[in-house]
């Protein structure tokens, strides 16, 4: 039995029930009375129905709010470079240091268009050692020590272009100014006297002292 049929059937009982105790002039009073009861069932059934489908998950506004106070504050900490240590200082010439990036890069399967950091007229690369303990320590401390730096002087140009073995290849310069380490190192290299050599190949061959 549905609503429909309840509610009928209410209606003829209250009807039944005013005809035979008043008579016919109270058959509007019925007819209002089965009226009432169809709008509470309804409403009836309506509140039941809110409160199957509430969630029971919390919403975005509940889950925006906090759960309650931190007991504990995040503490930042910034522990900036405060040394750099260069073990090897190579010069090269625009074409070497170029033509060795770009045989390096056709060497690899998968070509990607290198890049080298420029600062203030300094195009250079650097090597670091393996992570050992004691890298990794002085690290932490502070320090950081490249093996190598390898660097030409250039004007900036948004890349450097050049053949090799009949293909043409290209390299980023990529301004690195507000880069702190290297602009020391930079300032560095202009008044230190490298060597200056061809190949970095070259490196391995030969002993160099500061």
């Amino acid at each position: 039995m549905d609503l429909f049929d309840l509610i009928i059937g209410l209606w003829l009982l209250v009807e039944s029930l005013l005809l035979g105790i008043f008579g016919q002039p109270f058959q509007l009073i019925g007819l209002l009375a089965a009226v009432l009861l169809f709008t509470l069932a309804c409403i009836f059934i309506y509140e039941g129905a809110r409160e199957v489908t509430t969630p029971l998950v919390p919403t975005v506004g509940d889950e925006a709010k906090p759960q309650g106070p931190r007991t504990q504050s995040v503490k930042v900490t910034y522990a900036p470079t405060t040394e750099l240590v260069v073990h090897e200082v190579i010069e090269q010439d625009q074409t070497t240091f170029f033509q060795d990036i770009m045989t390096q890069v056709s060497a690899s399967p998968v070509h990607v268009e290198p890049s080298v950091n420029w600062v203030d007229g300094f195009a250079l690369l650097s090597t670091q050692f393996p992570p050992t303990n004691e890298v990794i320590a002085d690290n932490l401390a502070g320090k950081i020590h490249y093996q190598t730096v390898i660097f030409t002087r250039i004007l900036f140009h948004s890349k450097v272009n050049m053949k090799l073995r009949d293909h043409e290849y290209s390299v980023i310069l990529r301004k690195a100014d507000n880069d702190l380490t290297l602009a020391a190192l930079v300032s560095f290299l202009k008044e230190f006297k490298p060597r200056i050599l061809g190949h970095a190949s070259d490196l391995s061959a030969q002993n160099f002292q500061q």
